[in-house]
Parts: C-alpha cells; sequence; structure tokens
C-alpha cells in the first residue's frame, strides 16, 4: 500500500517517511556534488589538459593560451572550456580574476601542498 505524503503525515508516520526519502536523497546530493569530466572525454584527455596546461605555466588567460591548448590536446574550444570548468568543479583549478584559469595539481600545485604530498610519500 502506497500511501501519499499526506496521508503518512496524518497517520503520525511523517518521521518515518523523512528518513526514508533522506536515505534516497542523501546519495543523490552526493552524486551531484561529485566533478565529473565533460562529456565524451576520456581520463587520457584529462590527463593530457593537465600536461598541457602545466607547460603552459599552470595559467591560461589569453587566445594564445586556448590555441596552443587545443593544438596539444585536440580537444574543441567548447571541451577545453568545459574541462576547465571540470577542474574548478574538482578543486583541482581556480578561475582567476581576469577570467583566466589556473591549474593546481601536479606541476602546478602551491608549493604548501606540493610539500605535504612530498612528505606523506616519504613517510610511508
Amino acid at each position: 500500500m502506497t500511501m501519499t505524503f499526506v496521508q503518512t503525515f496524518a497517520v503520525g508516520g511523517f518521521d518515518a517517511s523523512l528518513k526514508k526519502v533522506a536515505g534516497v536523497i542523501a546519495p543523490l546530493a552526493l552524486l551531484g556534488a561529485c566533478a565529473m569530466p565533460p562529456e565524451g572525454t576520456s581520463t587520457n584527455d584529462v590527463a593530457n589538459y593537465i600536461a598541457a596546461v602545466e607547460s603552459l605555466g599552470c595559467d591560461v588567460g589569453n587566445e594564445g593560451d586556448l590555441q596552443a591548448l587545443e593544438i596539444q590536446t585536440g580537444l574543441s574550444p567548447m571541451k577545453l572550456g568545459e574541462m576547465a570548468e571540470y577542474m574548478i568543479d574538482s578543486r583541482q583549478g581556480v578561475l582567476l580574476s581576469n577570467g583566466g584559469f589556473r591549474l593546481k595539481v601536479g606541476a602546478c600545485a602551491p608549493e604548501d601542498e606540493a610539500a605535504t604530498t612530498t612528505e606523506a610519500a616519504a613517510a610511508s
């Protein structure tokens, strides 16, 4: 027997129903928060993008940078924009005040983060 929201509330089962709904919604919310690479790209495309941005000195800020990325990665300008959004959403990069993008992983990781990673690797 399926009860509507109003029927559930009326018979005092509101808390149980709310817990069931929360149990379904919470994992979906977490799934939505996970950044996914742009549709039609692979992990190899992501790695190539990171290497290309590293070769530019970690910042992408002008048309020349975008052209270099397009040549190095083989991705379209639209996919490059989506890839930058993915990097920002996944906290692998940040938006710059000039509208550009800065990579924050690999060779572009800030020194304090890189030192922490190196120290952790040495400790294990």
